[in-house]
C-alpha cells in the first residue's frame, strides 16, 4: 500500500500548492544531480537540462499564482486528498 492509499483529511488549496512546489523543487534537485552524473560519465544531458528548465518554469508559475485555480478546484475523480 502506498501513502496515496492512506486516508487523509482534505487539504487547503495553499497546502496543496505548497506540496506541489516542494515536489517540483525536489525533482529539480534530483535532475541536477543526474546531469552531474551523466556529465561525469560523458553521457548526454540534453533531456535532463530541458526537464530542469521546464520544472523551473513550473515553479515560476506556481509562485506567480498562475496556477492557483488548479489548486482551488476540486481534485479529479472526486478525491478529497492530494
Amino acid at each position: 500500500m502506498s501513502l496515496f492509499d492512506e486516508p487523509a483529511p482534505p487539504a487547503a488549496a495553499a497546502t496543496r500548492l505548497r506540496a506541489a512546489h516542494d515536489f517540483v523543487s525536489q525533482c529539480i534537485s534530483w535532475a541536477e544531480g543526474e546531469i552531474g552524473r551523466r556529465e561525469a560519465d560523458g553521457r548526454s544531458t540534453a533531456e535532463w537540462e530541458s526537464y530542469v528548465r521546464f520544472s523551473r518554469h513550473t515553479l515560476t508559475e506556481l509562485e506567480a499564482g498562475s496556477l492557483d485555480a488548479w489548486f482551488e478546484a476540486p481534485l479529479p475523480g472526486g478525491r478529497d486528498k492530494l
